[in-house]
């Protein structure tokens, strides 16, 4: 863990709800599964990576941050996803 959280969105919005947020080009072409990149959003740094696609096909995207700064971008991304409507899971919801 090393003191940080990790966050996982997906979803039909999830590309376009962190596009918002990074500058990194998150199209599938350009970042596909297995890609990382290292970024800033809102002033918070983050190690992002596009995972695995879930079972129905959509993109997995993962964001590690320090936990201390956790809370703070997870509220910044409920406010980005807002205008999408938004469902937050537990991991164990996930599996």
């Amino acid at each position: 863990s090393h003191a940080r959280a990790l966050i996982s969105v997906s979803g039909d919005k999830a590309r376009t709800m962190l596009a918002k947020l990074s500058s990194i080009d998150l199209h599938p072409e350009i970042f596909p599964v297995g890609t990382a990149a290292a970024t800033s959003i809102d002033h918070t740094s983050v190690t992002l990576w596009r995972g695995k696609n879930r079972q129905d096909g959509q993109a997995v995207f993962n964001l590690l941050v320090f936990a201390t700064f956790a809370e703070s971008l997870w509220h910044t991304m409920l406010d980005s996803a807002a205008e999408y409507g938004v469902t937050v899971a537990h991991s164990e919801e996930l599996a």
